[in-house]
């Protein structure tokens, strides 16, 4: 696969504003639209999440690489493409996941029961 040319990179992120844009006016305001909202930010995290992983396996293993053939370092400039792709993909990922918890957080609110009052504030 092709690397992307920075016009498409950038038609790319015109887009994506577009629709965070679209997104941040949209917010869940139900309790299963903020559920199934969680259950989409959740899933979609997980392909970021694998993205990682696998950046992150392949920074490993070129490590260990080097470290096994007697070499101080492997080159910064691989060592950080690497990290660069591998942060690609997980800080999406931590933001979906923030922002499920975020959700469901007020979901548990939301329904948790309430708490009876105690004997002394009864008096």
């Amino acid at each position: 696969m092709t690397e992307p040319t920075r016009e498409e990179r950038l038609l790319k992120a015109i887009f994506a504003n577009e629709k965070n844009d679209k997104k941040e006016e949209e917010h869940p305001d139900t309790i299963i639209e903020k559920v199934s909202f969680s259950e989409l930010l959740v899933t979609k995290s997980l392909e970021n999440i694998s993205r990682s992983i696998v950046r992150l396996s392949r920074l490993h293993r070129l490590l260990a690489i080097t470290q096994k053939d007697g070499q101080d370092k492997l080159p910064d400039i691989i060592t950080n493409n690497e990290t660069r792709m591998a942060l690609e993909a997980l800080i999406p990922a931590k933001r979906d996941i923030y922002d499920a918890v975020a959700y469901m957080t007020a979901v548990y609110r939301a329904t948790q029961p309430p708490i009876p009052p105690t004997q002394e504030e009864l008096k």
